[in-house]
C-alpha cells in the first residue's frame, strides 16, 4: 500500500499504533494563545485604538467587513413568559406589535446610542 493508505475504515498505515497524534482533550492551544499575544503586541505597536480609528476612516469597507465578522452568530434568547401561558389575545397583540421597542433604546429616546 502507498503511504497514507490503510484498510477500509481503518487508520492509514503511517498512523497505526501512534495513539492520539493531537493535543490531549482540554489542553490549551499554545500556538493560538501565542498568535493572539503577537497580534495584540503588533496592534499596540502600530498605534493601538487611535491607529485603528485612522485606518478605519480610510478603509471603511474593510473595517465594516472586519466588524461584521465579530458579531456573534449564535444568539440565545430567554423570554419572560412561557408562550403556552399566554392567552390568544396576548399572542395576537405580540404578533401585531412585531418588534416594537426593539429599535428604541431603554431610556425611551428615539436616537440609538453608540454601537458597541
Amino acid at each position: 500500500m502507498a503511504l497514507g493508505q490503510g484498510t477500509p475504515g481503518g487508520k492509514p498505515e503511517n498512523l497505526r499504533g501512534k495513539g492520539n497524534a493531537g493535543r490531549p482533550t482540554g489542553a490549551k492551544n499554545k500556538i493560538g494563545a501565542q498568535c493572539k499575544a503577537n497580534v495584540i503586541e503588533v496592534f499596540d505597536k502600530i498605534g493601538g485604538i487611535e491607529g485603528m480609528v485612522q485606518w478605519a476612516q480610510e478603509n471603511r469597507t474593510e473595517f465594516y467587513k472586519l466588524y461584521a465578522r465579530l458579531i456573534p452568530t449564535d444568539i440565545t434568547v430567554t423570554t419572560r413568559d412561557d408562550v403556552r401561558d399566554l392567552t390568544d389575545d396576548e399572542l395576537a397583540l405580540i404578533a401585531a406589535a412585531g418588534s416594537i421597542g426593539a429599535d428604541r433604546p431603554p431610556d425611551g429616546t428615539t436616537e440609538p446610542g453608540g454601537v458597541h
